[in-house]
């Protein structure tokens, strides 16, 4: 898969020339909630990598955040991070941003939240690390009167996503990925499928789920071999079956919204693996 470059980007971010592999994903989990790289998704670009955060990028800002054990005094700090609508493609236009702990936890907060204010993922709180009992590498919107955060999610936590994992911007179009190929989806058929339960997401507006197909994994036209490893936003992976999984994808050119399980969702027997990207052939 290529990289993009941007100049608007460049100094902010190191991009990887390759898709994001389970050796990312590990780095992802397997270090401090505060390391220097995340996933980022760009909608309809079909691209989803890890992304490094240099440091000399940060930047600080003032927050009251809402979180009661942490907070019960309501006492303003300074928070050090990374601006979130930097890492966003120019080119690309979106209307929701996704942002994912590692835990699995997703909300979703409208974009011009993101465009407007100084959002950021924060790092650093008082000049400390911000430690995994401290909620680690979280997004922190600021809240003094200058700041134009709205008030409903200056004062909701749930908005307030711990342990970041990713962050996504937009909807993507419905071509699945495979080791950096994408497959295009639109002439797979399938039968209507809507009764699955979407995965619970914090939203500041209601959600409404468009109906999805499913289809055998291997109608899918492509040389599937005996296991795939399942990708998805929060950094986890799943080993799966093509012979026995099924696929629940969206009709026409846009895939399955990220708030409703999308961009895709495996279905393996009764399990469902939702906010699927990609299906890799092997785990490195």
């Amino acid at each position: 898969m290529e990289t993009y470059f941007s100049p608007t980007l460049g100094n902010l971010l190191n991009f990887k020339k390759l898709a994001l592999t389970a050796s990312s994903i590990a780095l992802l989990i397997g270090t401090p909630a505060f390391a220097d790289e995340i996933t980022v998704g760009w909608g309809n670009t079909a691209q989803v990598l890890p992304v490094e955060l240099q440091e000399e990028s940060q930047t600080q800002i003032y927050s009251t955040t809402p979180h009661r054990k942490l907070n019960p005094d309501h006492i303003e700090s300074s928070f050090e991070g990374y601006i979130v609508s930097q890492l966003a493609d120019p080119s690309v236009d979106y209307e929701k941003v996704y942002v994912f702990g590692d835990d699995g936890y997703m909300s979703m907060i409208p974009a011009d939240v993101i465009r407007d204010s100084k959002v950021i993922i924060a790092t650093t709180k008082d000049g400390k690390p911000l430690k995994r009992r401290d909620g680690g590498r979280q997004i922190v919107y600021p809240t003094r009167a200058s700041e134009t955060v709205p008030q409903p999610i200056q004062v909701k936590a749930a908005f307030w996503t711990w342990y970041n994992a990713a962050v996504i911007f937009g909807s993507f179009d419905n071509k699945l990925t495979t080791n950096g190929t994408l497959l295009d989806l639109s002439n797979t058929a399938g039968t209507q499928y809507s009764d699955y339960k979407r995965p619970s997401v914090f939203s500041y507006d209601p959600i409404k789920c468009p109906s999805t197909l499913l289809a055998p994994l291997t109608a899918v036209e492509h040389n599937w071999p005996s296991k795939l490893i399942a990708r998805q936003f929060s950094g986890q992976s799943f080993e799966v079956s093509p012979g026995q999984s099924e696929l629940i994808f969206a009709p026409g050119k846009t895939a399955i919204p990220v708030e409703c399980g999308g961009p895709y969702i495996v279905k393996q027997g009764e399990t469902m693996y939702f906010n699927v990207y990609a299906l890799d052939t092997n785990n490195s």
